[in-house]
């Protein structure tokens, strides 16, 4: 699921394990043994994956939930599985609108 969708949206932008390592802080070999199932990923760390994946390839984060929502993951889930995602999500949201405030009270302050 999750796994499956991450390789596919980087085969498919061609984004190499050496450029994602370096944009996200995690190392290749960490990558490469999610990639491949041999570990697993924090929903934190998934999350800095994906980012690193939308900032090397603009629309890869697009690209990599339309991928999880062809499919049927909800239903392969356990519930720490699905509590870690939508913690990750919550989090995701929770930054960005402490940086959406932080940028209207600079605006207002000039």
């Amino acid at each position: 699921m999750f796994r499956e969708s991450f390789s596919e949206t980087l085969k498919a932008r061609k984004i190499s394990a050496s450029a994602i390592a370096a944009k996200s802080g995690i190392s290749r070999n960490h990558i490469s043994m999610y990639r491949t199932g041999k570990r697993d990923m924090t929903s934190e760390k998934l999350a800095s994956l994906i980012e690193a994946m939308e900032a090397i390839s603009p629309g890869a984060k697009l690209e990599f939930c339309q991928r999880l929502a062809g499919q049927n993951f909800f239903a392969e889930m356990n519930s720490d599985q699905l509590s870690s995602m939508l913690f990750a999500i919550a989090t995701t949201l929770q930054n960005r609108r402490v940086s959406d405030e932080i940028m209207k009270e600079s605006i207002t302050a000039s």
